[in-house]
């Protein structure tokens, strides 16, 4: 008999659970200031802002 491999419960690299960031967020997660960001997004740097609304 050849045994199997079974995979693990629980995945070793799970996906990231994707949400929108606030922009203060953005700020410290990535270090840039506010002029810097708006500057990477016009150059297709950095992704777009999206619109919240109520």
């Amino acid at each position: 008999m050849n045994p199997t491999k079974q995979s693990p419960a629980t995945p070793t690299n799970p996906a990231r659970q994707q949400r929108i960031l606030r922009l203060p967020e953005v700020k410290v997660k990535t270090g840039f200031s506010l002029s810097n960001i708006y500057a990477l997004m016009a150059n297709g740097e950095f992704p777009s802002s999206n619109n919240i609304k109520a």
